[in-house]
């Protein structure tokens, strides 16, 4: 399969804490070395690494947060505060930059961002 390529730009997505958050970046991620960073006020940190059809999530993330190769989505669950900021995807011909915003909806539910 030929997985659409992400343009390098910046996207918004919104999260409604306590919820969950589906972030589709491309259509199939099969075959890609990808890497995941999360933007922090002193650098970033790795939130998970797609390698080998093998998907590495971070230890400060794994509890909440999976990576479908088969679709590019990832997953984040039980959203907090903290999750909110830039984040980046990384790989040999794609480059997505995302910002998730918490939106305090008076309702938890699932919500999907699709850049894909």
């Amino acid at each position: 399969p030929n997985p659409k390529y992400a343009l390098p730009i910046t996207s918004p997505c919104s999260a409604v804490l306590g919820g969950s958050v589906y972030i589709q970046v491309m259509t199939n991620a099969s075959g890609y070395q990808l890497r995941c960073k999360k933007t922090l006020p002193s650098g970033s940190i790795t939130v998970f690494n797609v390698r080998r059809e093998k998907v590495t999530i971070q230890d400060e993330f794994k509890n909440r947060t999976e990576f479908f190769i088969n679709n590019g989505t990832l997953k984040i669950t039980n959203v907090e505060r903290n999750d909110s900021g830039q984040y980046s995807i990384e790989g040999r011909r794609i480059y997505l930059i995302f910002v998730m915003v918490l939106a305090y909806a008076a309702q938890l539910g699932d919500i999907l961002c699709n850049f894909s």
